[in-house]
């Protein structure tokens, strides 16, 4: 979701910045933002690795950047079923970055808050087990 701070317009995302915005008030069209921006999201192997075996599941979490691409929050969507992996999902979100998300010098998006919804995927249904960090599009 993408906030600005006058409440002049307010858009809201869907499909990592894919769909068109959906204005609140009047007809000022928001500022332009990347499609599909290049995210760096870390996996939470050790998290992982400590998983029971023959588990699978998928965290969905909400992750929110400035349009610099800084990090700022990240929020449970859909648990995967295990907590612990649940909880490591989200810390580890906390390093991610993305390249910027808009026109930094813009000032309608200065204090933009920028939602991408990624999916941290846990599968040990094998012995060698495979994880993945993918933005759900």
């Amino acid at each position: 979701m993408i906030r600005y701070p006058h409440a002049a317009v307010t858009a809201a995302l869907v499909a990592c910045l894919a769909a068109p915005a959906v204005m609140a008030q009047g007809s000022t069209t928001p500022p332009p933002l990347k499609r599909n921006p290049q995210c760096n999201v870390p996996f939470p192997s050790e998290a992982f690795q400590n998983a029971p075996a023959g588990f699978q599941g998928e965290t969905l979490a909400l992750l929110s950047f400035t349009v610099k691409g800084e990090f700022r929050s990240a929020r449970l969507l859909r648990t995967s079923g295990n907590e612990a992996l649940d909880s490591a999902a989200l810390r580890a979100a906390v390093g991610a970055r993305c390249e910027p998300l808009g026109d930094v010098s813009d000032p309608q998006l200065q204090d933009a808050l920028i939602g991408i919804p990624y999916a941290f995927t846990f599968d040990k249904t094998s012995s060698a087990g495979s994880a993945q960090t993918m933005p759900v599009r």
